[in-house]
């Protein structure tokens, strides 16, 4: 597929994901008034992609394909690489006068880092390195628009997720199924979720001994059945652009991200503290561990 137009993201966003404003579900994110303008930025600068002007300035050749892909997605080998990533990402600061920092390049790049320190996490378990590598293909073939999750719900910050006095409130491993890994919980900081394709939820933080369940790493769709989203009060509220040139066209959203029991397919596990055939190692000496520590908190 390559590089996708702005109605073609648009498009992808009508997919009846589940997500809250105000208290009230949002039917269609495309038509909820505070999201418009948000949406026409990010539409905006995937439209950017295909004007000739600008092309080999924000894209590459797919090295699948030979279509061209988002160069956030470009594994770097060289000085001049490196160099073209900053030049693409300096044009998109600039297109909105660096006032969105959540685009889509910003996950482009976490998952491409990524892809590219996969051989770390395959000395536990080579299958979640594939796993990693295909999404990172998949995301880079199909110009996909990500979210995030960060940080468990800050609830008493003395004590970790399982101390809590509902340890069952963070996001965590119930049980694994022939499908794959269900999962139950919230976690936040969900930026830009009601704009996003997918979610990945990934360990952002190390976790200690006792903690293994909430130690997990995956990507899903955000209209996946169980999955839902609860959005802080919007910045845009209605008035003109004139009037709020910056709330009105750059509000990223932010929103809680509650799992009611989500299937995750295997093929979406990237990490996973619990799981079949593996003896479970310390935290200390788990190269997995270390290699997720080092991957998100760059």
């Amino acid at each position: 597929m390559g590089i996708r137009t702005g109605a073609e993201y648009r498009e992808r966003l009508r997919d009846g994901r589940t997500v809250y404003v105000n208290g009230e579900r949002v039917k269609d994110v495309t038509t909820h008034p505070p999201f418009q303008r948000t949406i026409g930025t990010i539409a905006a600068l995937y439209d950017l992609q295909h004007d000739p002007a600008h092309q080999s300035l924000l894209t590459y050749p797919s090295p699948k394909t030979g279509h061209p892909v988002g160069l956030s997605f470009l594994i770097t080998e060289s000085a001049e690489d490196v160099s073209r990533r900053i030049r693409s990402e300096e044009f998109r600061a600039e297109a909105t006068f660096g006032l969105m920092g959540r685009m889509p390049d910003f996950m482009n790049a976490m998952v491409t880092d990524g892809a590219v320190a996969a051989p770390m996490l395959s000395q536990r378990e080579p299958r979640h390195a594939e796993n990693l590598i295909r999404y990172y293909e998949d995301c880079r073939e199909n110009d996909l628009c990500l979210t995030h999750t960060l940080v468990d719900p800050q609830i008493d910050r003395s004590k970790g997720p399982a101390e809590q006095a509902d340890p069952e409130a963070a996001l965590h491993f119930v049980r694994e199924t022939d499908r794959g890994i269900i999962v139950r919980g919230a976690r936040m900081l969900s930026t830009l979720a009601p704009f996003a394709d997918e979610i990945w939820v990934g360990p952002f933080y190390p976790r200690k001994p006792g903690e293994e369940l909430y130690a997990l790493c995956f990507a899903v769709p955000m209209d996946t059945p169980g999955l839902k989203f609860v959005c802080r009060e919007p910045y845009d509220d209605g008035r003109s652009a004139f009037d709020r040139p910056v709330s009105s066209r750059f509000d990223e959203e932010d929103a809680l991200a509650i799992f009611d029991d989500v299937l995750v397919p295997w093929e979406r596990v990237v990490y996973q503290r619990r799981h079949r055939g593996v003896e479970h190692a310390s935290a200390a000496g788990d190269p997995a561990t270390h290699c997720c520590k080092a991957l998100f908190a760059a």
